[in-house]
């Protein structure tokens, strides 16, 4: 946990904020939580808690690319393999889509 946690900061920085995108390393979603609360009543952000990737995964920058590109355009990209946002296994055709799509 983030204690003590930046509520007054996050209000000044996400006062005129449209979107905010928290990435998470597990499946809950604690911290889109604690940032939807404090930020409630200062903003009019959207707040989308994820990608969320677990299981001891690694974090791709393309799934967060995606997920803001996905935020702002309101259409689902589909250029990281869909196993690594759930917290699956990859497989080699996982892979190799990726692979093509950037």
């Amino acid at each position: 946990s983030i204690r003590p946690f930046p509520t007054q900061e996050l209000r000044k920085l996400c006062g005129k904020a449209k979107l905010i995108v928290v990435p998470e390393f597990n499946y809950v979603g604690w911290l889109a939580k604690e940032v939807a609360t404090a930020i409630y009543g200062y903003s009019n952000a959207k707040i989308i808690g994820g990608p969320r990737v677990y299981g001891g995964q690694s974090m791709p920058v393309e799934l967060i690319v995606d997920e803001v590109e996905s935020g702002l355009t309101g259409k689902k990209s589909s250029n990281v393999a869909q196993s690594s946002i759930m917290g699956g296994a990859v497989n080699q055709d996982d892979v190799a889509h990726f692979m093509r799509s950037i």
